[in-house]
Parts: structure tokens; sequence; C-alpha cells
């Protein structure tokens, strides 16, 4: 493709000299290929967007630019050879892999991703003499996602059944990734959910059948940990960690427990045998001054 062109044959003859023009017009099957769907990526990460020649030529005597597809704004050029860098608010963040351009691959690396680049991008190709094509490659960004729980220490009452909040934001489905939550003062592994499903199998025997998950509230983000039946030895702090592949985020929170859980039951006859002997020893009492008060009287009679 890049060998189309005017061509010039000089001919010379004693003192006479004599040219032609020539136009060389190359034709072929020749594309612009780049990804069948959207590329996606998180905050702060550095990613590629697929674009190259097909079928797989040099492209390092032609003008390569990337640009923003809605407003037409360039993001990045490379001409004649020369690499003339990102501009705006790509400065310094976009650049093609100058090995790959003499096979046909313009592929633009984006680094330190925005949640402003999202956008659609194109990638064209021009050949000065006589081809062009381009394709779009569309950007997704995701927002890296943190763990949240409660601000305030949790309190609770031995064998009252409490929740530990533990959550993404913002929303992110969370059934695939790893849930694990720690008692820091001992180490001890309060429960594991990895896999997909709950290891209920490696957390300490001390937790054993007194904590759960709900999978439908992890498809929310929503991590929070069910512990049942609350022991005083369940007093301290805890770490909810969330991870997916390299990404892991977690926080901790306090959680204090407090005496035995009243009985309301045994409280309300406890409380009624006490009014009981404190009403009995008052008319004992009365029943007492009454019987002097009288004895008083029938003396002075």
């Amino acid at each position: 493709m890049s060998d189309g062109g005017d061509y010039t044959c000089s001919v010379q003859t004693g003192n006479k000299s004599y040219q032609a023009l020539t136009r060389l017009q190359v034709e072929g099957k020749v594309s612009v290929q780049g990804p069948a769907g959207p590329v996606t990526a998180t905050v702060g990460q550095d990613l590629y967007l697929p674009c190259h020649l097909s079928p797989n030529f040099t492209a390092e005597g032609m003008t390569i630019s990337w640009l923003l597809k809605r407003t037409g704004a360039l993001v990045y050029r490379y001409k004649d050879g020369c690499d003339e860098g990102g501009l705006g608010a790509y400065r310094g963040r976009v650049a093609l892999l100058r090995e790959e351009v003499r096979r046909g691959n313009v592929t633009l690396r984006l680094t330190s991703v925005k949640l402003s680049d999202e956008a659609e991008y194109v990638c064209s190709i021009e050949d000065e003499h006589y081809w062009r094509g381009n394709i779009s490659v569309q950007l997704k960004v995701k927002v890296r996602p943190i763990v949240m729980g409660p601000v305030h220490r949790v309190t609770a009452v031995v064998g009252e059944d409490i929740l530990l909040p533990c959550y993404l934001v913002p929303n992110n489905r969370a059934e695939n990734m790893t849930v694990e939550w720690i008692q820091h003062s001992t180490g001890r592994l309060v429960h594991l959910y990895k896999g997909g499903r709950n290891m209920n199998d490696r957390q300490d025997p001390g937790y054993r059948d007194r904590t759960a998950l709900s999978k439908v509230a992890l498809n929310t983000g929503n991590a929070s940990l069910q512990l049942t039946n609350v022991h005083m030895a369940d007093d301290g702090d805890y770490s909810c960690l969330i991870g997916d592949g390299p990404w892991k985020h977690q926080l901790t929170m306090h959680v204090e427990v407090n005496g035995k859980r009243i009985d309301t039951a045994h409280s309300w006859k406890a409380g009624f045998g006490i009014m009981f002997v404190l009403a009995l020893a008052l008319a004992t009492a009365l029943a007492v001054l009454l019987y002097r008060v009288r004895r008083r009287l029938k003396g002075r009679v």
C-alpha cells in the first residue's frame, strides 16, 4: 500500500532528456481492525486501545491519529515517523508501541486512566498517497470500589444475634469476589467466602454454625456478616476484607460485648418476688406499730 504514488522515469540521450510520469495505485483488501467489543478499565489502571492494519505491514510511513469521536478532538498523532505525543488532558499519558508500528500495530497505550477518559475513540490510519481507514474503540471506565462499614463500634449483649456491616461503594457485584472476616485480637478466621461459596470448613471452630453471608446480598456488594448467639469471647476488633484478583480492600470495626442477656420472664418473676417481700415487711411493720399504739392507749385508761 505504501508503494502507491507518482513515479518519474528519466532517460537522457546526448543533449536531450526525456521524462515520463507514472502514477501507481496499489489496491488490496487492506483494513483497520480493532476489538470486537468495549475495552473496560478501572480508574488508575493502564490499558491498551487495540488498533492494527490487516494484513500486517508497516505503518511507519503513515499518519496515525487517535481522536475523540464525539468532539473530534485530537488525542494523539504519529506523522512522518515522528511521535507528536499526547495532547491536552492526554499529554504524557498516551503512546504507541513503537516496535509494533512496523508490523502495522498502532495500539494506543493509555496510562493512569481517569473517569473522564470514558469515551468512544477513533483510530485513523492514512497513507498520504491514496488510502485511509479507521475504526472506533469504546472505552468504559469503572470506579475502583472501596469497602465501607459502621462509623461507630458495634455493641452486643451475650446471647444476642448481631449484624456486622460491610459493603462496597459504589455497589459492585461481589458474588465472584473473596470475602474474609477475621478477628484481629486472636487472628481467628471468622468466615471465608471464596469461589462462589461459603467455606465453613476453614473457619475457626469457635464460630462454626454461628456465621452467615447472604449470596443474594453479595450480588449488590453487601458482605455484611450475621453473627448469632454472641459470646463474651467475640469482643474485639474485626476486619472485613474483599478481594477481586490483585485488588483488595478492607475495613476494621470494633465489637463490644456487654454482660449477659436479661431473661425478661425471669426478671419479671424476680421483680414480683422482691415487691412481695417488701410489701409483706411493710405490712408486718404496720401491724406491730398498731399493736403498740393500742397497748399505750389501754394503759392510759
